[in-house]
């Protein structure tokens, strides 16, 4: 059988990744099997183990495809957009897709917690949002709307995990996002970053 090409075995390797990830969504990692992966896919068993070696690399594979989707995400320049920004970032209880994925984050967070090591690839996600937040604290110090007391890199951690959780306490208590809630958050935000009157 001849080989094929790298850049083929690539596309196809994230076509199967992308079905898996629909696979996770609408069943959750806990009971999405190997065999519930290659149905989404539409690839036999042997298949599936030419891309991956196990079904932890392929959840790997399909928490990481919306990576370079959250790198485009646009710098926020102004306070304005950045609280606009954080709203629509927020786990939203209506929202059932926004649900299934923040759902499968937990699962994944769970999957792994025992585990030595974190597995290759997971903290990029975590990464690439607190570099949004960094990136948008910034533009905006430039701008002279903020002056962080604490470094703009800790300042950020602080703002996505402060995103992480009002989100977890939303879904957790089965509620739509609180204005009021939402209202103290951003102006905890807005004390940690050091916004101007």
């Amino acid at each position: 059988m001849p080989k094929r090409k790298p850049d083929y075995m690539a596309a196809q390797r994230e076509q199967i990744a992308e079905a898996v990830l629909g696979a996770l969504m609408r069943k959750g990692l806990p009971d999405t099997t190997v065999r519930d992966m290659c149905v989404a896919a539409g690839i036999s068993m042997g298949a599936f183990y030419i891309h991956f070696a196990s079904r932890r690399d392929a959840i790997i594979a399909a928490c990481r495809l919306r990576i370079h989707e959250l790198e485009e995400f646009p710098v926020a320049r102004t306070w304005a957009d950045y609280e606009a920004a954080f709203r629509g970032l927020s786990t939203d209880c209506d929202h059932e897709p926004s649900l299934r994925r923040f759902r499968l984050s937990l699962h994944v967070v769970a999957e792994f917690a025992l585990d030595a090591e974190t597995p290759p690839g997971l903290v990029e996600a975590y990464e690439v949002w607190e570099a949004w937040f960094e990136k948008s604290l910034v533009a905006m110090a430039a701008a002279g709307e903020i002056a962080p007391p604490l470094a703009v890199a800790d300042t950020a951690r602080l703002h996505a995990r402060l995103l992480i959780g009002m989100s977890y306490a939303t879904v957790a208590r089965k509620q739509r996002a609180d204005p009021a809630q939402q209202r103290a958050i951003l102006d905890g935000l807005a004390i940690l970053a050091g916004r101007k009157p």
